[in-house]
């Protein structure tokens, strides 16, 4: 039965969970948008939610991408054997493929809402830059949970020590690589997935009206 609800020491009701975070960013990005449209941030008071809101929406935007590498969980193997698939779990093969799809899915929609919604705060020219300046930062994410084994909710709680492993991983020059190149995927992954996705999105906001 075990072999049903794993692979190796990954259990497969973990990925509700994952799931719940990955909703967290798309709901605080759809209360952005609805603040913006009733008041358009005029008040101090809305800046100072609007900006508390978006740093939240940052934070937990790492867990889409998390989805996707938690493909890693299929390269445990089978003991003794590191190339074989366990008897009972080959279905997780194909379902952790469709998992790590909807994190790129979610990554891509999220990323590029935001900057869409960002055209219309600051303007094209300043937004333009949104999402070249915000992919280092999800790529520090990203290990910072891998590696360091960090939470999003782990800033509050500790943000000295998350600057501290932060700086390590661009100061040190076998971490920078890592780095750098998840930095490069992360890249890929999104302007490919934006080309591919982008006439879906649109039709699936202009559908409800977000």
């Amino acid at each position: 039965m075990i072999k049903l609800m794993s692979t190796d020491d990954f259990f497969v009701f973990d990925i509700f969970w994952n799931l719940f975070l990955l909703m967290i960013p798309f709901f605080v990005w759809l209360t952005l948008f609805k603040l913006w449209k009733k008041n358009k941030y005029r008040s101090l008071g809305a800046k100072i939610a609007a900006g508390a809101l978006f740093f939240l929406w940052f934070l937990f935007l790492p867990n889409t991408v998390y989805l996707i590498v938690d493909t890693r969980h299929l390269f445990s193997g089978c003991f003794p054997n590191e190339h074989q698939v366990c008897a009972g779990s080959v279905w997780t093969v194909f379902f952790l493929f469709f998992y790590a799809c909807l994190g790129w899915t979610a990554f891509v929609f999220l990323v590029s809402r935001m900057k869409i919604f960002a055209e219309e705060v600051i303007g094209k020219k300043a937004a333009g830059f949104f999402v070249i300046g915000i992919m280092p930062l999800i790529s520090l994410g990203v290990l910072l949970g891998l590696v360091e084994r960090w939470n999003s909710w782990d800033f509050f709680f500790s943000p000295g020590k998350i600057i501290f492993d932060a700086w390590a991983q661009v100061a040190e020059a076998g971490l920078f690589l890592d780095w750098f190149l998840t930095l490069m995927i992360l890249y890929a992954l999104y302007f490919g997935g934006n080309y591919l996705f982008k006439d879906r999105f649109n039709s699936l906001i202009s559908k409800y009206r977000v």
